[in-house]
């Protein structure tokens, strides 16, 4: 490890001696990013990844980011996917966390965790990445989330360009991306293709091989006038191995996922917005095995045949106000999700059983105020009131309350407050569908309530930032292994968590980010604390980023104990000439990242691998 280290703080001292003009250049460049016009300070606790970051870092992947965020643990599963883990807790513990592209959320009606599907999502078309803790705003819209993550797409306008990637690892992976944008008078579009066939190691579990590989596809399109509308349409198709399925001998199987979505917004004067989306969700699933896949009724079949889809239609009008020392923002949102289930064969006969409701409705209604108390102080408010119906099942009615408070205390200090009042609804995997397990239609939803603080000391190129927070959840919902559903849990249970991070810029190429976390629960079954080290860097032309992702060691909910995780990584990128740049990436070089046991082997969501790019800008 002494290596590790060594080697890890080597480039922080070596600077780039680059010309003056090179880095007035890369100064104006950052003020100029995308980001000091989307960032809400009043939002919640910010974690940003800007353009630059992005870039230095070789994230091609949404994962490549989800890696690093503090309080949450990135995790394989046991059918191939991925998926965010709160810290501390299990994979079956509700994690409502909130993607969006833009305005869009990606929705995943069918799993309930949109992460499952996204996680390796392409980024090539993505500009930087805002992602809100504890207590989030409710002008994101939408069902609450206990984070959420912003994709902001590239600006057409900054990049009227044709580029172009192609990546190849050492397990004999490849991926093709590609982005044209252009701005054509007062209109513009963006336009992406991914493509990549992912290949992962074959494990061995009692004579049977596990494996994930797949391939994947995705395109984006977005198409605007500037100050009237926009139109983007996204679409993937991924079709992976499902490692060990449900069962512990698995012989064949696969999952198929397909998603699409459409969505217009047409902006008015005097801050107006109407938006109107469509998403499409499907999700075909072999699972067979050369024992048998336990069912919660007692059927012991050897094959199980899914296909189960959503779709989605929502309808958003927003609107701003400006007065004086307030900026009062409203909006209304009509959401309705219909639940399908196309098929569910058992051993290759069709299977009938009774389902929960299928279709739902939400109307939702929201305002959040800004009051500017003077140019050093602000208070926000936030309510929601969302009202559920479901089909042949009881609807309810949610609300959220939320309290902020953002002060400048002087030219080096800021302090943020914030306390929410929230919920977490029930999902349709645990209300309505589930292949092998029992579903509860009667679920409730989790009643919460999140008070946090943080303050912030910046003094020259240095900032501290140090945050701690309590949360309570009453009526929770947890997984019953003797009823095989998921139940609401009586009593109140609650966790507090804290972290301590620090950022220094050396100059406009170099810096450096330490972060530390811990989670304070009654039990874990996953990392509880964990920490982060990223140095970015430039010496002469090469761009150069270290990485090291630390996770504690813990106690699995199968009673395994696992050791801790340290994820090494190291980028280095040559620009050959104004149009070509050769990228090399090492992940998980120690071979020591965060592992979930599964079969009876351990595995990590980023194997160690080797992998080489080469980018061109026409």
């Amino acid at each position: 490890m002494k290596t590790i280290f060594l080697l890890l703080f080597l480039s922080t001292f070596l600077f780039s001696k680059d010309v003056l003009l090179d880095d007035l250049l890369a100064q104006y460049e950052k003020s100029e990013s995308l980001y000091h016009k989307t960032k809400k300070e009043s939002a919640g606790h910010l974690i940003l990844f800007s353009r630059e970051d992005l870039d230095q870092m070789q994230a091609y992947t949404l994962n490549d980011v989800l890696k690093t965020i503090r309080m949450y643990n990135i995790e394989a599963t046991r059918t191939g996917m991925t998926t965010l883990v709160k810290s501390g807790s299990s994979q079956v513990s509700p994690n409502p966390v909130k993607i969006f592209i833009n305005s869009h959320e990606l929705n995943s009606a069918t799993l309930g965790n949109a992460l499952t599907q996204y996680g390796k999502m392409g980024l090539y078309f993505i500009d930087h990445i805002e992602v809100y803790q504890a207590g989030n705003s409710v002008t994101f819209g939408n069902e609450p989330g206990s984070m959420i993550i912003k994709l902001y797409t590239k600006e057409p306008s900054r990049e009227n360009s044709t580029s172009a990637q192609i990546s190849i690892d050492t397990r004999g992976s490849l991926n093709l991306r590609a982005v044209d944008a252009k701005e054509i008078g007062e209109y513009s579009y963006l336009a992406n293709i991914d493509v990549s066939k992912n290949n992962y190691e074959t494990y061995n579990a009692n004579g049977y091989e596990l494996s994930r590989d797949g391939q994947r596809g995705q395109i984006y399109a977005k198409f605007s006038k500037k100050e009237s509308y926009d139109i983007e349409i996204g679409a993937s198709k991924e079709k992976y191995d499902s490692f060990s399925g449900l069962a512990n001998a698995p012989v064949d199987g696969y999952i198929n996922a397909k998603n699409f979505y459409l969505q217009a917004t047409k902006h008015f004067d005097k801050e107006l917005n109407i938006i109107l989306s469509l998403s499409h969700e499907e999700l075909d699933v072999l699972n067979q095995d050369a024992v048998a896949i336990p069912i919660a009724d007692g059927a012991m079949p050897k094959q199980l045949d899914v296909n189960i889809g959503s779709n989605v239609y929502s309808a958003i009008i927003e609107k701003r106000f400006l007065h004086g020392a307030n900026d009062l923002f409203l909006g209304a949102h009509i959401k309705h999700q219909k639940f399908d289930i196309n098929e569910y064969k058992r051993d290759g006969v069709p299977t009938s059983k009774v389902w929960g409701p299928q279709k739902r409705n939400i109307y939702m209604a929201y305002l959040e105020n800004l009051y500017n108390i003077n140019e050093n102080n602000l208070i926000a408010f936030s309510a929601k009131l969302d009202r559920y119906e479901n089909e042949l099942s009881k609807s309810s009615t949610e609300h959220i309350l939320r309290l902020g408070y953002v002060a400048l205390l002087d030219e080096s200090w800021t302090f943020k407050f914030f306390a929410m009042k929230s919920y977490v609804y029930p999902t349709f995997r645990q209300t309505t569908f589930s292949p092998n397990l029992n579903i509860n239609p009667d679920l409730e939803s989790i009643k919460n309530r999140i008070i946090s603080a943080e303050i912030i000391y910046k003094k020259y190129k240095t900032t501290l930032t140090l945050s701690g927070g309590n949360g309570e959840a009453k009526n929770s919902i947890i997984f019953s292994p003797t009823l095989k559903k998921y139940v609401n849990k009586d009593g109140v249970s609650s966790f507090q968590r804290g972290f301590v991070r620090v950022d220094h810029i050396f100059d406009v190429n170099n810096k450096i980010t330490l972060e530390g976390f811990k989670m304070f629960n009654d039990t874990y079954v996953s990392p509880g604390d964990g920490g982060l080290i990223q140095l970015f860097n430039k010496i002469g032309k090469f761009d150069i980023y270290n990485e090291l992702v630390y996770r504690s060691d813990y106690r699995s909910s199968d009673g395994i104990s696992m050791p801790a995780g340290y994820d090494y990584s190291l980028g280095v990128i040559y620009p050959v000439s104004k149009k070509l740049e050769v990228k090399l990436k090492g992940e998980n070089l120690l071979d020591q990242a965060h592992e979930t046991p599964i079969n009876g082997v351990n595995v990590p969501v980023m194997e160690r691998r080797g992998l080489l790019t080469m980018e061109y800008t026409f």
